[in-house]
């Protein structure tokens, strides 16, 4: 059954949790990856240009021969630091305001250290459940 504007898969977890950040972060972008370290916890960032108070997932565009994936690597470590150890594809959602598909993944990172570019002012990890509240206190 096809999923409406970032609804997710109920029985999956991973895809329950990135609804929040689909619905709630996306912008202009293309696809949009959360980064899940130790224990589960997500990673959000807080971006140095637009609304810089708003935390969002990681997101980004394919360059002219990227996959899906190897453009969510990328940019998860040209923002982070992060080299993930894999991906995860969870759903694809239409995103009305910009006319986009958008592309979710899980990336799954075994350090959780941190070197952001430029474009990142914060990168924070939270709970489940406090990354949920960190994106709907945005809205």
């Amino acid at each position: 059954e096809p999923y409406r504007d970032g609804e997710a898969p109920e029985d999956d977890r991973l895809a329950e949790g990135v609804t929040y950040f689909a619905n709630g972060s996306v912008d202009e972008d293309g696809y949009l990856s959360v980064v899940i370290g130790k224990d589960g916890r997500r990673l959000l960032i807080r971006q140095s240009y637009g609304d810089t108070a708003r935390y969002v997932g990681i997101a980004g565009y394919m360059k002219c021969g990227e996959t899906a994936e190897q453009a969510a690597i990328r940019e998860i470590a040209e923002e982070t630091g992060i080299a993930v150890s894999r991906v995860q594809f969870l759903f694809s959602a239409w995103h009305a305001p910009r006319e986009q598909l958008m592309l979710c993944f899980a990336a799954f990172a075994d350090d959780e250290s941190l070197t952001l570019s430029g474009e990142v002012a914060e990168g924070k990890w939270f709970s489940q459940a406090e990354a949920e509240a960190a994106v709907e206190a945005a809205e």
